[in-house]
């Protein structure tokens, strides 16, 4: 009794056999083929090593009891295009094992390729960088590459658990290894019948990344909530992705609004809707403006003022962020632009004053630059043009003076004392004119280290007028 390997070719047809002879777990006799067989398996020459490797051809076998087995049973493959079978028949103490498997010349020369084709897809899973596993219908591993054998015991083992109680397509897991570190591995799977197979790509530094970027996201945000600038950052589609209450308490949109992530246009017709921003005369228009507007602040070069309805003044700014992203910053300067408004109210109104006065008047900056003239001065010296005010200096106006005034000393003394700092006290002096004319001077310190300096014309005696001349003139 016994199993024995025939191999038979004859016009065109290979018919393959063996015989094994099997004594409880023990293989008592075998035909030199078999044995070959036994050393290609690398198996321990026992049933139960034996049996679990022809239980992946002869899948029936998986769910068959041998030893309960009385009859001689017929198991057959469940390969494709596979017509072996295979004969267990139980004797007593003893089960006799027969294959018989009928192949054709082109059968054998398809298996041998599709063998090489297995080879060539067994060497790419196994040299792969990811780890690859599969598992039986009972979630028992029954094959791994080399990543996956060179997972720590512990990550794989329970790495393997987790996936069985979630077997979702895809499912991020959180392991943790002998070391006590955390691992995070993207975990897809395949189901292929009665077998699944697993890939896992680690994370684990993806996973620090994006908790990293939360921290810092956490911390913006807690210290923008502090901000009394309103803030609104669009990512690069253009969706609302950051904002703080101090922009909620400057529009008055909805924080649940905000919340949604609206892209830009909406928010900026919320903003029209609540008469946050200009009413514009066209709509249409203002919608292709509004395009304008994010080129401009892409660049980083917008920069627009609201007056609105309700007497509020905001500053609007946008500013280019990384990954295309947008901020948009809402700046109240109500009480700014007030303060410059009255500012400049008390300034028009002390120069409309001077300039009712008879007494010539220049008021310079420490700098020396010249920041206004009053009428008398004009009618006295001459107009200063207007529009190059800003640039004129204490040594533009003591030329224009000394060009039509005798040469005098007090002209170096006025450039010096309107760029000091120290030991300022008002003090006087008077010129002649090129015509005689004389004009009495009065150089008076003022606050933030100006200076105003007044000429009028000298209502003295001839006597007076002689010794003033002999102590002024150079």
């Amino acid at each position: 009794m016994g199993l024995w390997l025939e191999i038979v070719i004859a016009a065109g047809l290979a018919i393959l056999a063996w015989a094994i002879l099997l004594e409880g777990d023990r293989i008592t006799q075998m035909s030199q083929p078999a044995m070959t067989l036994i050393e290609a398996f690398k198996c321990a020459p026992n049933r139960a090593e034996l049996l679990d490797h022809l239980s992946n051809r002869f899948t029936d076998l998986k769910t068959t009891d041998i030893s309960t087995l009385g009859v001689r049973t017929v198991f057959l493959s469940r390969w494709p295009s596979d017509n072996a079978t295979l004969c267990l028949t139980p004797a007593g103490k003893y089960l006799d094992i027969s294959l018989n498997d009928h192949s054709d010349v082109a059968s054998l020369y398809v298996l041998k390729k599709d063998a090489q084709t297995l080879c060539a897809i067994e060497d790419v899973i196994e040299t792969t960088k990811l780890p690859v596993w599969q598992s039986n219908a009972e979630g028992t591993i029954i094959m791994s590459n080399a990543a996956f054998r060179a997972l720590d015991t512990k990550i794989s083992t329970d790495l393997h658990a987790a996936v069985l109680a979630e077997p979702q397509h895809t499912t991020r897991m959180c392991v943790i290894g002998t070391d006590n570190k955390q691992r995070w591995y993207d975990v897809e799977l395949s189901k292929l019948q009665d077998r699944t197979i697993f890939y896992a790509i680690d994370v684990t530094q993806v996973v620090k990344a994006e908790q990293a970027q939360r921290n810092f996201v956490q911390t913006l945000t807690k210290t923008f909530a502090t901000l009394s600038t309103g803030l609104a950052i669009f990512d690069r589609n253009r969706q609302l992705v950051l904002f703080n209450p101090s922009l909620v308490d400057l529009t008055k949109l909805p924080a649940e609004f905000l919340s949604t992530r609206p892209n830009l246009l909406s928010v900026f017709d919320r903003l029209r809707d609540k008469h946050i921003m200009p009413e514009p005369k066209n709509y249409a228009t203002w919608r292709e403006e509004l395009g304008h507007l994010v080129v401009a602040a892409a660049e980083g070069t917008y920069t627009e003022v609201w007056n609105l309805p309700s007497g509020e003044t905001f500053r609007i700014s946008g500013r280019p962020h990384p990954d295309g992203a947008l901020a948009f910053l809402f700046e109240d300067i109500t009480a700014e632009v007030s303060k410059t408004r009255k500012y400049r109210s008390e300034l028009d109104f002390h120069h409309a004053l001077l300039d009712q006065i008879d007494t010539a008047v220049a008021v310079f900056a420490v700098s020396g630059q010249l920041c206004m003239t009053n009428d008398a001065h004009d009618r006295l010296w001459g107009e200063f043009d207007q529009t190059l005010l800003s640039t004129q200096t204490i040594m533009d106006a003591s030329r224009l003076w000394q060009k039509q005034a005798k040469p005098n000393r007090f002209w170096g003394e006025l450039r010096d004392f309107v760029h000091q700092l120290e030991e300022r006290s008002t003090w006087t002096g008077f010129i002649q004119m090129a015509d005689g004319t004389e004009i009495d001077c009065q150089v008076i310190p003022l606050p933030d280290h100006h200076t105003a300096v007044t000429f009028q014309k000298a209502h003295r005696n001839a006597t007076s007028k002689v010794q003033a001349s002999n102590l002024m003139t150079v």
